[in-house]
């Protein structure tokens, strides 16, 4: 299951239920709709729902069918229209595969509009910016992507060491985390400032 939680006093405020593992969850800036995957694995299929809920009441507004992968990492939009998915690893036929693409959800009509495709492994962890209207994401392939999602183009391409982390401050700065060593700071707009500590 996935859960709701008051972060002042720790109490858990709502579940929703899951038939199988939750991997990710988000909750939109702009209204009460939270995002969780519902990953069920059989002996003849991999298969993983993205349900979008009203936090407030516990409804379910809408049950998406994502690729048939795990979900790492969901973001939504400010204004709440899209969600953005990224999925781990699977086996397959073949072998363990990543799947390095970004997929950008119609929430509203619940329908899948587009898949960013750029990175060479796994994506790990997605994050909006106001403005301008841009999506970030960042990949075990050791590069950070930012994305005009709504176009589907790609902005820009920053390389990393590996492993990071990252999250987008309320001013609009993205913080990410190069290696767990290095903090480089940058704020996207008209033109790229950048500050490495």
């Amino acid at each position: 299951e996935a859960c709701l939680w008051d972060t002042l006093t720790g109490k858990k405020l709502r579940s929703f239920p899951a038939k199988g593992d939750v991997q990710a969850v988000a909750i939109s800036p702009s209204g009460p709709m939270g995002a969780y995957d519902d990953h069920r694995t059989s002996s003849q299929s991999l298969v993983d729902h993205i349900n979008v809920v009203d936090i407030r009441t516990g409804r379910r507004a809408k049950s998406m069918r994502g690729p048939n992968v795990k979900m790492q990492a969901a973001a939504f939009s400010h204004d709440g229209r899209w969600l953005a998915t990224a999925h781990h690893m699977t086996f397959l036929n073949m072998g363990l595969k990543p799947d390095p693409g970004v997929y950008l959800w119609d929430v509203k009509r619940g329908k899948l509009a587009k898949r960013l495709l750029g990175h060479q492994h796994s994506v790990e962890d997605l994050a909006f910016i106001r403005r301008p209207d841009l999506l970030i994401s960042s990949s075990l392939d050791g590069t950070l992507r930012v994305w005009r999602p709504k176009q589907g183009n790609l902005l820009m391409t920053l390389a990393l060491r590996g492993d990071d982390a990252g999250a987008v401050t309320p001013g609009g700065r993205f913080d990410v985390s190069d290696n767990g060593w290095d903090l480089i700071a940058f704020r996207v707009g008209p033109e790229l400032d950048d500050v490495v500590d």
